[in-house]
């Protein structure tokens, strides 16, 4: 499969990284592999292009930081770079994962109906913690004096 070629695709190898528990790396790279493709049947598109689009819908380029300057903390925007991005991106998505939500349902239908969510109704948690985030972003730009 397309997905598996690890210099193009960085955001997967971090997703299968983060998601393997007890060293069972093929069961969490199968569940992505599966709710990819559920997910690019749902969109009719390539899984390939389906996460090229979780990446630029979820990636961000500001996160939030905070500094203690003079017994006074600020909440500082702070620019992010590409593996930090990704790694934020993985982050969001496997906190949907593990919020508590339907106690039935396995991982790969909760990525499924995150990632159709994401990509068709643009209604997800993921999108709601990253429009969170560019809004306290926005809010504490006036900070940014206090970033070196």
């Amino acid at each position: 499969m397309e997905l598996k070629s690890k210099k193009q695709n960085n955001i997967y190898t971090k997703l299968v990284g983060y998601l393997t528990k007890n060293g069972k790396k093929n069961k969490s790279a199968k569940m992505i592999v599966n709710a990819l493709t559920n997910t690019s049947h749902s969109v009719n598109n390539k899984s390939i292009d389906v996460l090229h689009k979780i990446a630029f819908s979820l990636g961000v380029v500001v996160e939030i930081k905070t500094v203690k300057i003079r017994r006074n903390n600020h909440t500082v925007p702070v620019p992010v770079n590409a593996s930090r991005r990704n790694y934020l991106i993985v982050k969001k998505l496997s906190k949907v994962l593990n919020s508590s939500g339907d106690a039935r349902a396995t991982s790969e239908v909760k990525l499924t109906q995150e990632l159709v969510g994401l990509l068709k109704t643009k209604v997800s948690k993921a999108l709601s913690e990253r429009d969170l985030v560019l809004f306290e972003a926005n809010r504490n730009k006036s900070n940014t004096h206090f970033r070196w």
